[in-house]
């Protein structure tokens, strides 16, 4: 259906910007909002 369609794009979402969000923190970049 479309709405598995849709938490599946969702997931990929999260996920790359999960991945973004540790390469940030790798290069010692921190954001000011504290996502936990």
């Amino acid at each position: 259906s479309s709405v598995e369609k849709l938490e599946c794009e969702i997931e990929v979402v999260i996920r790359s910007m999960e991945n973004l969000y540790h390469i940030l923190q790798d290069k010692g970049i921190t954001l000011d909002t504290d996502y936990t």
